[in-house]
């Protein structure tokens, strides 16, 4: 199956497949920690209010530089390798949360989770800039979002189970990092041409930015 992108070329499922997961994956940052702060209060007795509230916070606050970062470099830099780099840190993140014993590693891992994701977000859209043109790409753009807030809506559900089971559970929805990464090790390298200032304008625009869940 090929999917026409707007420029009398196409592209096959498996890279659209790819563009879509990137999608899914950033609107996960901070989704755990919401369903299990009450129960982290008796986990770690001795946490403060402060590290608790700042345990909830801090992923997005790290997230905003690195999103600016990311932007940077990807003009003239391979942005496939951004994204791998990006997503193989999303991803030792979540595996990192799993063996979590103490509030202060918590929020060291939650800083990684930031980096990790301030690096792919504005890819999200970047992609869809690359790979699609004209009314293709407005198309793209509207269906990524909805990706994006669609994959909210279920990751909520499915943390919240994970939670009821064990707090460490809840971290699993983060693993889809996995897929996503896999997927991108199929798109070709794309260091390409440095993007026109209105498109650069509009993708910044458009980039969501995380809060806290």
């Amino acid at each position: 199956m090929r999917i026409k992108t707007g420029s009398g070329t196409s592209i096959g499922l498996l890279t659209l497949c790819a563009i879509y997961s990137v999608s899914v994956v950033i609107s996960l940052p901070g989704l755990a920690i919401s369903p299990i702060l009450g129960e982290l209060e008796h986990v770690f007795p001795h946490a403060t209010q402060f590290q608790l509230q700042l345990l909830a916070t801090i992923s997005s606050l790290v997230v905003i530089p690195f999103i600016l970062l990311s932007g940077r470099l990807s003009i003239n830099r391979d942005r496939k390798t951004i994204l791998i780099i990006g997503l193989g840190l999303f991803l030792l993140s979540s595996i990192l949360y799993l063996r979590a014993d103490s509030i202060e590693s918590l929020l060291w891992i939650s800083v990684l989770l930031g980096v990790g994701a301030g690096m792919i977000i504005p890819l999200s859209k970047g992609l869809i800039a690359i790979y699609f043109s004209g009314e293709q790409r407005q198309r793209q753009l509207g269906i990524s979002s909805g990706v994006t807030n669609t994959s909210l809506v279920l990751a909520t559900i499915i943390t919240g189970e994970l939670a009821d089971i064990d707090w460490h559970w809840a971290f699993l929805v983060y693993m889809f990092s996995l897929v996503s990464l896999v997927l991108v090790f199929t798109l070709k390298p794309n260091r390409g041409p440095q993007l026109p200032n209105e498109t650069l304008n509009r993708i910044k625009s458009e980039t969501p930015t995380p809060i806290p869940h």
